[in-house]
């Protein structure tokens, strides 16, 4: 009788390593990354500031200013979490002006992007699941016009 339980108690705990630990590595994997790109103009003073969860890449252009910025977050626990945040940047060109882009990717509910520019740009945003689901791809494109 000892040894049967002995053995049910390896099957079940095999069971749940075999279909418990895929889905808690999935989920420390969870993360946002964010690409912003502007096609006439470029950016300058970028800033960002994260209300739920970290930044793993703080928001950067390839040099201390560009016609792009990327950046990466993750959830706050150590089995991800929610992520809320948002990058702000001067836009420079023909003219000046200033954008905000922002996002939110929670544990559950619905996800979203937005963007905020000045008046004299054009600006949208798209957020997209990454295959297998452990994370979400926001892009954000900005244009001047004229």
């Amino acid at each position: 009788m000892h040894t049967k339980n002995m053995l049910v108690l390896t099957v079940l705990t095999a069971a749940m390593m075999i279909f418990l630990v895929p889905m808690l590595i999935e989920q420390v994997y969870a993360f946002t990354v964010g690409f912003a790109h502007c096609a006439n103009c470029f950016f300058t003073n970028v800033k960002g500031d994260v209300s739920a969860g970290k930044f793993v890449l703080s928001p950067k252009t390839g040099a201390t200013e560009g016609p792009q910025i990327l950046w990466t977050t993750s959830g706050p626990l150590p089995f991800g979490g929610d992520e809320k945040g948002k990058v702000d940047a001067d836009v420079a060109g023909v003219g000046v002006g200033h954008v905000t882009f922002f996002w939110s990717y929670p544990d559950s509910g619905r996800k979203f992007c937005g963007v905020l520019p000045d008046r004299g740009l054009d600006a949208r945003c798209s957020i997209t699941i990454i295959a297998g689901g452990s994370g979400v791809e926001v892009k954000y494109e900005v244009r001047e016009v004229r």
